[in-house]
């Protein structure tokens, strides 16, 4: 294969890195006032008009759009830690760019960018290496005060804190219900996606609660009573059309007697029959379909004690078949002899109005504990950072119940692993000390703006937290590490006593992609644009 060289351009990446990182730092300051419990939010206006209100950091960086390629691998960042953790995308950003900054500085001085990436990955094994042994706290059984405590430090600065002991209370019922042991690896797991949120328009935020079940809105079933509610639900998925087969439009027909026409109707209710007596020999009293049903089925089947529910949405068509533990069926002429183990079951299934939407709830199903929580709220944008604030708290709640492994938060675990940094550094060349002292003041960033976005005197409370790590360090007293700031007060505390834990895994995976994003961009020497 020939290769023309025109069409190819040859870059050197010292002006596009300059630029790159450039923009890095100015969206990480404007990320730092939506950092902590006391921050501001964003207002987010794209092209099309459309309004986001958000402090959540991966929702801001989804709504940039880059031009700079570098910026694009930086941008990965926040969306990676919100997939495997789910939260504190804001502070690993923030984190990640202080790295890449202070490694330019570096650079200027004339240190290498391969030592500043070996000092780097040293400060960072060496980092991990003090959280695992020396910083981190465990449980022997799962603490009911302790875990509401990670969902209000998870909620603070969100839309959620103005009930946030509610919001953390539905968190934690939300990931208690799917939680289960696994004997094989004798561990707590969670299936986060069985929780779903159902955003309904209206009311106060405090009307928001867990229903144990699911919800589907906008969908009517043919009921035949007043009260519109079935107990036990006995659920028959079908995913077929269920009508009379059509005539073709060319075909025209002449009777000459009203009986001829009485015929056709009673072919089309044998044609239904055959059906109806299929559900009843499996004692269905629930017909649910994604495709349409005939109005007469419908009838028949209201006369036979059967509710009929047509054209669910396929996601919603899904979420029953899994949370009932119902075998979706396409044909009713293939039905197995254990077919009555194939059906749905729930406790009950009701129908009820809510701000003049039709919610039909699915409640208490059997094979599967998912649930959904049914937000409420005066506007789309406030049900939509309310939905990414629980969310963010069930991801946190559930790295808890499966790791059970607990650091203390507000800063402090950042605080204490700078000063162990520092005493690390001695023991180094002075190109690797300078490298891994940088990587100990990017840590310091973190608390820096927990207390300046909380009115505090950074410089002050640092310093007296340093000493008191210090002195815990000389005399080995472990109850000086817990030691944080009360963000509102500005005094001194026991955070681990006031519940302000993070769930170990948390932290680790932030300063894992954070430090090897940025090793990634400074490996980067040319870029190379291909113009085809």
């Amino acid at each position: 294969m020939d290769i023309n060289c025109e069409n190819f351009e040859h870059k050197k990446v010292s002006s596009l890195k300059e630029e790159g990182v450039n923009q890095i730092i100015l969206i990480s300051e404007n990320l730092k006032s939506s950092y902590g419990p006391l921050s501001h939010d964003k207002m987010i206006l794209n092209e099309y008009g459309d309004l986001t209100i958000t402090n959540d950091g991966a929702t801001i960086f989804k709504s940039i759009k880059f031009s700079n390629p570098l910026i694009k691998i930086f941008s990965d960042l926040s969306l990676q830690q919100d997939r495997e953790i789910g939260d504190g995308t804001t502070g690993v950003v923030i984190f990640c760019s202080e790295l890449l900054k202070k490694a330019l500085n570096l650079i200027k001085k004339k240190i290498h960018p391969s030592t500043i990436i070996f000092s780097y990955r040293l400060a960072l094994c060496y980092s991990l290496s003090q959280v695992k042994t020396l910083l981190s706290k465990s449980f022997i059984e799962i603490n009911l005060s302790k875990i509401i405590q990670i969902s209000k430090t998870s909620l603070a600065g969100k839309i959620c804190n103005l009930s946030i002991s509610k919001f953390s209370l539905i968190c934690y019922q939300a990931v208690k219900s799917i939680s289960v042991f696994d004997k094989d690896s004798n561990r707590i797991k969670c299936q986060k996606n069985l929780v779903t949120f159902l955003k309904i328009q209206g009311d106060s935020t405090y009307r928001t609660r867990l229903v144990d079940g699911i919800c589907i809105t906008d969908q009517t079933a043919a009921w035949d009573y007043e009260e519109k509610i079935i107990s036990p639900g006995r659920i028959f998925c079908l995913s077929r059309d269920l009508q009379f087969p059509k005539i073709d439009l060319n075909y025209k027909f002449i009777f000459k007697k009203i009986e001829k026409i009485k015929d056709i109707s009673k072919s089309s209710s044998k044609f239904f029959s055959g059906l109806i007596e299929k559900l009843l020999i499996y004692n269905s009293n629930f017909l649910i379909t994604n495709k349409n049903i005939d109005n007469n089925l419908a009838n028949l089947l209201k006369k036979n004690g059967i509710i009929s529910l047509k054209r669910v949405s396929d996601e919603d068509f899904k979420k029953i078949c899994i949370f009932t533990g119902c075998k979706l069926k396409v044909n009713l002429n293939i039905l197995e002899d254990n077919s009555q183990y194939c059906m749905g079951k729930s406790e009950e299934i009701f129908e009820q109005l809510i701000s003049n939407r039709i919610i039909l709830t699915i409640r208490g199903c059997r094979f599967c504990c998912g649930n959904t929580i049914l937000i409420r709220g005066p506007s789309n944008y406030m049900l939509d950072e309310l939905s990414r604030g629980l969310w963010d708290s069930i991801c946190i709640i559930k790295k808890s119940f499966e790791g059970n492994n607990f650091v203390i938060g507000g800063g402090s675990l950042e605080i204490f692993l700078s000063i162990l940094l520092d005493k690390f550094s001695n023991l180094l060349k002075s190109k690797e000390e300078l490298s891994v002292l940088e990587f100990s003041n990017s840590l310091l960033e973190i608390p820096k703006i927990l207390f300046r976005n909380s009115r505090l005197d950074e410089i002050n409370l640092i310093n007296k937290i340093k000493t008191i790590y210090n002195v815990s360090l000389r005399t080995k007293n472990s109850s000086f590490k817990d030691i944080g700031v009360n963000l509102k007060t500005g005094f001194l505390q026991n955070n681990f006593e006031k519940g302000i834990i993070e769930p170990r895994t948390s932290k680790l995976k932030a300063f894992q992609i954070a430090t090897e994003v940025v090793i990634s961009l400074l490996r980067i020497d040319d870029i190379i644009v291909n113009k085809l």
